[in-house]
């Protein structure tokens, strides 16, 4: 079995298992796809009667708009107050940002930026919170 000379190297071309280059990456995901991928604006601040109409015509002013999100409750279906806009070009994005950020809608100025990648959840377990089972906050029976 041969080793594969990539591995810790910082100087060699990374290589598929058959022995063929790999595409370079940025953050595990293929430049040339990277470079192609729609670029993701995050909205704050959004009033509560904001609707994604809106936004859609507030952003297409400065280049193709291809979606629209405003991010709801899963319980009450009401607006958290921000939202998401993708756009297919980078430089109109970086317009788009610049020229809205700030800008009033419905009597609420915007915050207006590049989205970030969403973090990491942590895997497995309840999370925190009290420790469960136990007598009580001192473990005595009431006595």
């Amino acid at each position: 079995m041969a080793l594969n000379p990539s591995i810790g190297s910082k100087n060699v071309a990374p290589t598929a298992r058959d022995g063929t280059l790999m595409p370079p990456r940025k953050g595990g995901v293929p430049v040339d796809l990277w470079e192609c991928a729609v670029k993701s604006i995050y909205v704050g601040n959004l009033p509560a009667d904001a609707t994604e109409d809106q936004l859609q015509a507030l952003f297409s002013e400065h280049g193709a708009v291809k979606r629209v999100v405003i991010v709801k409750d899963r319980f009450t279906g009401e607006s958290r107050g921000f939202g998401f806009v993708d756009m297919d070009n980078d430089s109109e994005a970086m317009t788009a940002v610049q020229a809205v950020n700030g800008k009033d809608l419905n009597g609420r100025a915007l915050k207006v930026n590049e989205a970030r990648p969403q973090a990491a959840k942590p895997q497995g377990g309840r999370g925190g919170g009290r420790p469960r089972g136990g007598r009580g906050p001192r473990g005595d029976a009431g006595e």
